[in-house]
């Protein structure tokens, strides 16, 4: 832990170990820390990639919305929800003509 704690967070460091290549990217929050070769650092770089291509592709949702007035609409080309009962109730769902 304390090998960890010396490598800078959230960066992957490569190092050598009995002479072969190794990729540290230490977890200190959960205490452990992810361990791979060249394959893996490559897989792990191409993940990254995608990953800020997507963030710069994003598009956020609007904080407000805008709502239209209903008598702003022009309702009168559209001819309304159809006939309405004697008791002034509107037709149910469907196309009328």
């Amino acid at each position: 832990m304390a090998l960890l704690q010396k490598l800078p967070p959230d960066k992957v460091t490569p190092i050598t170990y009995g002479g072969k290549p190794y990729y540290i990217l230490p977890d200190l929050v959960n205490h452990r820390a992810f361990v791979g070769g060249p394959k893996q650092y490559q897989v792990y770089k191409q993940f990254r990639q995608k990953q800020e291509m997507n963030a710069e592709n994003y598009v956020a949702t609007p904080d407000t919305i805008t709502v239209v007035e209903v008598n702003a609409m022009d309702w009168g080309g559209w001819d309304g929800w159809g006939p309405m009962d004697p008791m002034g109730v509107m037709g149910g769902p469907g196309w009328y003509y």
